[in-house]
């Protein structure tokens, strides 16, 4: 369901509108909290391999802060 959720955010903010940016938001934490839950609390820590998934959820919403501090940006290109 989760990556439905982004999808349908994603093709939102590829539209421009405000609301797409929320959705893909709530879509990437609920796919983040439930892999950082599979790979902090439920899996034994293995290193390197966890390091790296977990580096990833982290990179997912790095990426929507980063694309939400450039939304004026790449509103007035239109």
């Amino acid at each position: 369901v989760a990556p439905v959720i982004s999808g349908l955010g994603a093709f939102w903010m590829w539209h421009q509108r405000r609301g797409g940016l929320f959705v893909y938001l709530f879509g990437q934490l609920l796919i983040s909290v439930f892999g950082l839950y599979v790979y902090l609390i439920d899996q034994p820590f293995d290193v390197p391999t966890t390091y790296y998934y977990i580096l990833f959820y982290f990179v997912q919403l790095a990426f929507f802060g980063l694309y939400a501090m450039n939304w004026k940006v790449l509103n007035n290109t239109r």
